[in-house]
């Protein structure tokens, strides 16, 4: 059989929005809601369909890198569309709704899933080309996957023994769809501009922009507001943003201390458990008081080390305090210092006792 290479998507590579972004699996699924319907018509046969509206979805495994490939992995693309979500002035399609950070002892990944309008004239939401991606140039930086070896993780009170951690970054969208504007000359809203003066229209039947302008014709302040009428894409808005999270750590019981002499523990004296609350009065959830909002005492936090983030830090004499090359994993336009452990799950066996946990954080 003869070698064909431009079968394979080794060869590809993919921008998001005019971004690289390198990952071990791309799909994007297009799906236009259609369907027959049946009325009294004298036969069985499919003769009227309902045909309705365009959804786009993007779905991406992509690794977190070390070295010059940090600039095009999952983390990086992850958080551009989290800064877009939090100043929605500069977003562009598509639209994240879910980012899940994975951090393992083998590998660390995101696993990333956006929306777009599904328009077939949007060529810069999903690119696909020949192009090798630059920053994975060895001669330059080389890049590794991260490790567990990269990070430091400390989840409320746990921060010793912890063996896995997930967070998950959620986002609400709204789709909303509008009529064709009454002024607007041909009724398909693919035409050209027959005397309205509320409008300015690019030309091109199936790709004609409509900019809403002042009543007077005149230019709106800002940028206005550009879409295509009569189409079936959806207008997206971005409704909410929501972080969690879970993680599994190893539970410490140590004696420290023979209660009465009797040569036995309960684990009960100060400092005996880590991970795990067995002492009278503390618990592995943060209980709530009347009139009060109680939250974890300590950050959540998940670093990466970052040498050229140190070497900032030491080139601003900062005290060592502020970190020295370790930087979130998620955007630092987000502080999650405000969370709640909500579920807390000890599992006791010959092998290793552990403790699995979920958090919800609030959002500045």
């Amino acid at each position: 059989m003869p070698i064909n290479n431009n079968l394979f998507g080794v060869y590809k590579s993919v921008k998001l929005g005019g971004r690289e972004v390198v990952a071990s699996s791309f799909s994007r699924n297009r799906n236009m809601q259609a369907s027959s319907i049946n009325y009294v018509q004298g036969t069985p046969k499919a003769r009227v369909m309902d045909i309705g509206t365009v959804d786009e979805t993007i779905s991406i495994e992509a690794p977190i890198f070390v070295g010059a490939g940090s600039t095009v992995d999952g983390r990086n693309i992850a958080n551009q569309k989290i800064r877009e979500i939090l100043n929605p002035q500069t977003a562009v399609l598509p639209i994240l709704t879910a980012a899940n950070f994975s951090i393992g002892q083998d590998s660390s990944s995101v696993s990333l899933t956006l929306e777009s309008d599904g328009d077939p004239n949007n060529t810069t939401a999903f690119e696909i080309s020949s192009s090798s991606v630059e920053a994975l140039n060895p001669l330059g930086t080389p890049t590794r996957l991260a490790k567990f070896y990269d990070i430091r993780v400390q989840i409320g009170s746990r921060k010793y023994f912890v063996m896995s951690a997930t967070i998950n970054v959620s986002a609400t969208t709204d789709k909303k769809y509008f009529f064709i504007p009454g002024d607007w000359n041909d009724y398909r809203g693919w035409g050209t501009l027959g005397g309205a003066t509320g409008y300015d229209v690019g030309t091109g039947v199936g790709s004609t922009n409509l900019t809403i302008r002042n009543a007077d014709g005149s230019a709106r302040s800002g940028s206005g507001i550009t879409f295509q009428p009569g189409n079936q894409f959806p207008f997206i808005g971005i409704s909410g943003l929501k972080i969690s999270g879970n993680g599994k750590a190893a539970v410490l019981l140590e004696n420290l201390t023979d209660s009465g002499g009797t040569g036995t523990s309960s684990f009960l004296d100060t400092n005996e458990s880590i991970n795990l609350s067995v002492q009278s009065g503390t618990t592995d959830i943060t209980l709530q008081d009347p009139g009060v909002v109680r939250y974890e005492n300590a950050d959540f936090r998940v670093e990466i080390y970052d040498p050229i983030w140190h070497a900032a830090q030491t080139a601003g004499n900062l005290t060592p305090s502020a970190g020295f090359g370790w930087t979130s994993l998620l955007s630092t336009d987000i502080d999650t210092s405000r969370a709640i452990v909500h579920t807390s799950n000890f599992s006791l066996t010959p092998g290793l006792m552990t403790v699995d946990f979920n958090f919800i954080t609030w959002i500045k």
